[in-house]
């Protein structure tokens, strides 16, 4: 059974945004990752989510923007960390952003 699969479940939203700051980067980029499935456009994460777009590690940076564009136009504040986002090092941080950055901006 998927973490999908068990429906939405609003109060993990919390927990998994503060553990975008925590010191262990696969804990990062696991809460920026269930955070996509947990409940895709959870608004309640936008803020720690943009915050991981600056994370050192490159697979949180892409974890981040995907989960940023899954909340699709509830992710509008992100805008800006995503445009900046596009010269990052890395071409796959760069995709995400980009493809963040179409899911947030469709109508």
């Amino acid at each position: 059974m998927s973490i999908a699969e068990l429906g939405p479940l609003r109060e993990a939203v919390p927990a998994l945004a503060n553990a975008l700051a925590d010191p262990d980067e696969h804990v990062r980029l696991h809460a920026a990752m269930a955070l996509r499935r947990v409940e895709p456009g959870a608004k309640g994460a936008v803020p720690a989510l943009v915050k991981a777009l600056a994370d050192p590690d490159k697979l949180v940076r892409s974890a981040a923007a995907a989960a940023l564009g899954d909340a699709g136009p509830a992710a509008r504040d992100a805008i800006p960390a995503l445009e900046k986002l596009l010269g990052d090092d890395e071409a796959f941080v760069r995709g995400a952003a980009e493809r963040a950055l179409d899911e947030i901006r469709k109508p």
